[in-house]
């Protein structure tokens, strides 16, 4: 199935000047191809649905274990997500970690 959303069905109208026009909507990061058919002719194009904002709702972060020995390493892991749960990809250098004491 394609992660693509198209509100009328896949059937387009053309308008009075022989233009037809579909919104489409993906909650996926994806590249897709959209085609164009008619009385067995298409055309194709394709067309990038990329990831949105980082979202801190949606983002985590987790480390290996939950006690450690003074002066002992902390892994820590953190994945980012956009708003529709879509990985966020090359941004190591865009964030950073603080660690205070309680």
């Amino acid at each position: 199935a394609l992660p693509i959303s198209d509100p009328n069905g896949g059937i387009v109208t053309t308008d009075k000047d022989g233009i037809a026009s579909v919104n489409l909507a993906s909650d996926q990061a994806v590249n897709s191809l959209i085609k164009a058919e008619t009385n067995g002719s298409s055309q194709s194009v394709e067309v990038s649905f990329i990831t949105g904002d980082i979202s801190q709702l949606t983002s985590t972060i987790k480390t290996d274990d939950v006690s450690y020995t003074a002066g002992g390493k902390i892994k820590v892991s953190v994945t980012l997500m956009d708003e529709q749960k879509n990985l966020v990809k090359g941004m190591a250098r865009c964030w950073r970690v603080a660690v205070w004491s309680r």
